[in-house]
């Protein structure tokens, strides 16, 4: 499992202190019988707030827990280790090995510049955004893994859907070197709204379908 934390960028006029800043998250994972699963901060150590006017990036973890049900206890603390708020989840972990073909939770990762899509691209321990906003002069990277119990890599296509489900056009799917299904999403041509990524994997005569929400801003 992977979880991953970015901070609500400040509203327009809104003034923060460093006390405001959330710079460190502690996350517990528990098993429906109380059994701790994970426990940690993320990130491990406390980074010093960023310098005024540059946003912090948030950070992410990735633990191994079993399939089936679990409760998530998220704590956000600032600098001096106050806590600013507290949430509890529950969270289902698909099982993976079951003979069917499957789909992962899809990975959105924001690109600005052309430099900062071949960087995700180069790193598959890049951090994703928890975001679903983006602005028509970024693009978004996604990557999704398939699980088949067939031999051989699942084939993934992708299309772009409007908000109604009209299909608009064919996504390039790539694989990454981790070997999950990659894609470069540019949004420049897009009007502002809402828009659907489809997602369609198939093995054999076995087939998953997925669809993720967006907008554009």
């Amino acid at each position: 499992m992977t979880f991953a934390w970015e901070p609500i960028a400040a509203a327009a006029g809104e003034r923060r202190t460093v006390d405001d800043g959330v710079v460190i998250v502690t996350l517990t994972a528990i098993a429906p019988d109380g059994r701790p699963l994970y426990r940690g901060k993320v990130p491990d150590q406390a980074a010093p707030p960023p310098a005024p006017g540059v946003p912090n990036p948030g950070a992410s973890a990735t633990f191994d827990v079993p399939p089936g049900r679990m409760q998530l206890r998220i704590t956000a603390q600032n600098a001096t280790g106050q806590v600013l708020d507290s949430s509890t989840t529950d969270v289902t972990v698909p099982d993976y090995t079951t003979p069917q073909l499957s789909l992962g939770t899809p990975r959105f990762y924001r690109a600005r510049t052309p430099r900062d899509v071949q960087a995700i691209k180069a790193n598959p321990s890049a951090m994703p955004t928890v975001d679903r906003s983006f602005a028509r002069t970024e693009r978004i990277v996604v990557r999704v893994d398939a699980y088949s119990p067939a031999s051989g890599a699942p084939l993934v296509t992708a299309r772009l859907l409007n908000r109604g489900g009209t299909p608009m056009s064919e996504v390039p799917v790539q694989v990454s070197d981790a070997g999950a299904a990659e894609m470069d999403v540019a949004l420049a041509s897009l009007a502002a709204g809402d828009y659907l990524l489809e997602l369609n994997a198939k093995a054999g005569a076995n087939t998953a379908q997925d669809l993720i929400a967006f907008r554009v801003r």
